[in-house]
Parts: C-alpha cells; sequence; structure tokens
C-alpha cells in the first residue's frame, strides 16, 4: 500500500484546523497543524510536506508572508491558500509566488481532497502559448504558469503566434482577442487548423465588443473564455482542468 502524503494545516480557526484534520486522519493521511506562520515555518524546517492548506488572515505574519519563508527553506513546498476575506492583492501576490491555488471559506472537505488528489497524481505539466500584445500580461501569466510546471512561451501578435505554434505546437493557447494585425479569433482559427488537438482559452477585456467574435470562436470549439482583469485563481483552475483531461487521454492511450 503507497504512503499517504503528508498534509499541514495553518489557520489560526482552532475549529477549523480540528475539523479538517480529522477528516484527513481518517482518510488516512498523516496531518500537522499550525496556528501561526512562524509555527508552519518552524514545522517545514523540520520535515517535508506534500501539501500545505495555508489561511491568508493570520494575526502577526499573515499566510503569504509565511509562504514566501516556507519557499526559502523548500523551493518545492506546494502550498494552497484558503481565505474568507476580499484580500484579493494578497491572493494575487501568492498565485504569483506559485501557490497551488486558493480555497475560499467555508472550505468544502471535497476540494480540499481533490486538490490533495491532483497533486498526488503529479499533473502533467502543460506546453502552453500566451497570445497577448500587453507585455505585463503575458510576462505575469508566464511566470505563474511556469512555477506550477508548464511550459510558457509568449507571442504578442497573432501573426506571431501562427508562426510560434506550427514551430512547437502547443497543448494550450490563451489568446488575447484585441491583438495587433489580426485578431484573436482569426489567429485561432489558424492555429487550430494547423494543430486540431490544441485547446484554447480566449482572453477579452472587452466583453461586449468582443461578444460576437467570442460566440464564434466557441463554436469552433474554444475551451471558455476568461475576462480581464484575469482572476488567476480561475485561471489556473481551468489549466488543472485540462491537464488532467489531456494526462487522462495519454494515459488511455
Amino acid at each position: 500500500m503507497s504512503e499517504k502524503p503528508r498534509v499541514m494545516i495553518v489557520d489560526d480557526d482552532e475549529n477549523l484546523c480540528r475539523t479538517l484534520s480529522l477528516v484527513l486522519n481518517r482518510k488516512g493521511y498523516d496531518v500537522t497543524v499550525a496556528h501561526s506562520g512562524p509555527e508552519a515555518i518552524g514545522n517545514v524546517e523540520e520535515q517535508s510536506f506534500a501539501m500545505i492548506f495555508m489561511d491568508i488572515k493570520m494575526p502577526g505574519m499573515d499566510g503569504v508572508e509565511a509562504f514566501e519563508q516556507i519557499q526559502k527553506i523548500r523551493t518545492d513546498a506546494v502550498v494552497t491558500m484558503m481565505t474568507a476575506y476580499a484580500v484579493e492583492g494578497l491572493v494575487e501576490k501568492a498565485l504569483y509566488m506559485g501557490a497551488q491555488g486558493i480555497l475560499y471559506k467555508p472550505v468544502d472537505v471535497k476540494n480540499v481532497m481533490s486538490t490533495i488528489e491532483d497533486v498526488s497524481r503529479e499533473l502533467k505539466g502543460l506546453n502552453i502559448l500566451v497570445v497577448d500584445d500587453d507585455c505585463g500580461t503575458a510576462i505575469t501569466l508566464k511566470n505563474i504558469l511556469a512555477r506550477h510546471g508548464h511550459a510558457v512561451n509568449t507571442a504578442s501578435s497573432g501573426e506571431a503566434a501562427i508562426r510560434m505554434a506550427q514551430q512547437q505546437p502547443p497543448e494550450i493557447a490563451l489568446i488575447d482577442m484585441k491583438l495587433p494585425g489580426i485578431n484573436g479569433l482569426e489567429a485561432y482559427l489558424a492555429m487550430k487548423k494547423d494543430n486540431p488537438d490544441m485547446t484554447a482559452v480566449m482572453m477579452t477585456g472587452y466583453r461586449q465588443d468582443m461578444a460576437p467574435m467570442l460566440e464564434t470562436a466557441l463554436k469552433a470549439d474554444a475551451y471558455t473564455v476568461l475576462y480581464k482583469p484575469l482572476e488567476m485563481g480561475a485561471l489556473l483552475r481551468i489549466v488543472n482542468e485540462l491537464s488532467r483531461k489531456k494526462t487522462g487521454m495519454n494515459n488511455a492511450g
């Protein structure tokens, strides 16, 4: 029988820690509990964890600060943040640093189990192409996705994306609709023609103006649409979902 992953729960809410610990223990997981950032850091110095669930809002050192210190000790630490508050700045920072994802309170135990199982299966990193003429957005997406084990290239125009996709076919393309030269829809259709197995996620900050083209893209099998400003937690959930599907297809083959 394979050994269950060692999990740490970090939260100043003792009731939440007790509940999650009890459920995970019953499932056979080895669970450690910490009620503060410094306590969590001390635990990481002593042993490794397959997964850490870290509350963002804690007295003294917040969860993002603790995560930053933990990364200095164990660069491969896998951390999922938890929050009940609107702390989008901290959420974005945690995701940029490489947090596995975000769980919003009240925490659903099924989501906790699903997160652990995803990590245990070691989801396959994907070849991803980010197509966006906004250099800041492209770099941010590349950094976040690379920290989650994906190989990421960027293109600042539809024409460049088509050329890159011909040279190195992406498994996923994140395509902004408003691009210099040809638009995102035209780029997607050309890339899809060359690479029918490619999955596209369309992006836009112009929901109404782009609605007709987005509808055409979805009818042409684009996976979904994300609206700017992007919510990184939603993006990572979609990428993980696609990774599970592609891993399953490869295993079936």
